[in-house]
């Protein structure tokens, strides 16, 4: 069975012989088994220099005696170099772990930091995610109020216009104007009465009170019905300080002055408007002298 020994440094146990190193502190073991001999050479004097000792000593045996403690004590001192290196470089090591902790300790504060900060940067995230979607459904109703209101309008016009312009019928038919018509003469030959001539410049833009209409092709409707006619006719009409006048309704492409030229009569005081600043806005109703 193998003899176990002791640390001299740490007093660790249950070390073997065959140990140069000790495992807990790191000591060079053989060093200070080294020593452990010389020192037991000294101490236990064999036979041979007990008797040798009766003879006085000469100054052969002095040196004898000196050198192995000379050598001793220079192992000794490199023993103690070697340990204290080890110890420096233990406590180097110690230095480098505690700058290593200190390190990781300021990579886990930043990953922190960093942690806080995109934590706000998430709740910005949703912040504005919110008010996006918040945005796209006010304009998802504000949309659908303006489509309610295109439709509404869309409405009002086609009331104003089929109060100007009546429904075209299956009977509607093109008259091309002969040689000896008149806006009055047609008017009166197909709905009844001459004053119903507006209706049909309402219905044919192209047509003027001033120009011949010898050879104008223009569209009609046969058969009208005389009392849907003079019902209109008195919707359209309006006697003011004497005058009469005509509810014309503006059309997209009028301006003032091609209005001013489809219904100004020849010979008259060339007043169309009854009011000096009307404007040509579209579908808006505006009043014309009727001579």
């Amino acid at each position: 069975m193998m003899e176990e020994s002791v640390c001299p440094v740490c007093e660790r146990q249950s070390l073997t012989p065959d140990c140069d190193n000790c495992p807990q502190c790191d000591a060079d073991l053989t060093c200070f088994q080294a020593l452990e001999q010389l020192h037991t050479e000294q101490v236990v004097p064999t036979v041979q220099e007990s008797t040798e000792k009766i003879v006085p000593p000469n100054r052969s045996g002095v040196k004898g005696i000196v050198y192995p403690w000379f050598f001793g004590a220079v192992l000794v001192l490199a023993a103690v170099s070697f340990i204290m290196g080890r110890f420096e470089r233990r406590l180097a090591e110690m230095d480098n772990t505690i700058v290593a902790a200190i390190n990781v300790q300021g990579l886990q504060q930043d990953v922190s930091i960093s942690r806080i900060r995109i934590n706000k940067l998430q709740i910005n995230y949703d912040a504005s995610i919110s008010r996006m979607e918040k945005g796209v459904r006010d304009n998802g109703v504000e949309i659908k109020r303006i489509d309610a209101d295109l439709i509404s309008l869309k409405g009002e016009l086609e009331k104003r216009f089929e109060a100007v312009f009546p429904k075209e019928k299956e009977d509607t038919f093109l008259y091309y104007a002969r040689k000896t018509d008149t806006l009055w003469g047609v008017a009166r030959r197909f709905y009844g009465k001459g004053k119903y001539y507006p209706f049909i410049m309402e219905q044919n833009p192209h047509l003027a009170i001033r120009d011949s209409i010898v050879g104008s092709r223009m569209k009609l409707i046969s058969d009208s019905d005389p009392v849907m006619l003079a019902n209109m006719y008195s919707r359209k009409t309006e006697w003011k300080n004497g005058t009469l006048l005509w509810k014309y309704v503006v059309q997209a492409n009028d301006t003032r002055d091609s209005i001013y030229d489809r219904f100004i009569v020849p010979g008259t005081s060339g007043q169309v408007f009854f009011d000096a600043d009307v404007k040509s806005i579209p579908f808006e109703t505006i009043k014309i002298i009727l001579h």
